[in-house]
């Protein structure tokens, strides 16, 4: 996936550490634990809303979803502090059960 209009407030070290899910017909970058709170801390710094994510299970290298993701609905009240919230506190959940995985987010 080129760096694009959608990608442009990642820093160029996060759009190298993330992990490009194109060749899997995926239109997304998804990180590993931490890198993935960076992610997140960059979002909300940027004043970007995190509406949800995905969660994936490296099987053999390769990304497997298992349907597991999270959301949040814009209220127009602290959107990207509470988007952020919701996103770290599902991560940070989640991460205590299950190690291989990485995770992609949708921003606004």
């Amino acid at each position: 996936m080129e760096e694009n209009r959608k990608t442009n407030w990642l820093t160029v070290e996060l759009f190298e550490k993330s992990i490009d899910l194109s060749d899997n017909g995926i239109n997304n970058l998804a990180w590993e634990y931490p890198t993935i709170c960076n992610v997140l801390e960059l979002a909300k710094s940027n004043d970007k809303i995190i509406l949800g994510g995905d969660v994936f299970f490296l099987k053999n290298g390769r990304p497997e979803s298992k349907g597991d993701s999270w959301y949040y609905n814009k209220t127009g009240i602290n959107d990207v502090s509470n988007g952020y919230k919701i996103a770290k506190e599902y991560i940070e959940k989640f991460m205590k059960n299950n190690e291989e995985c990485i995770f992609t987010i949708v921003v606004v």
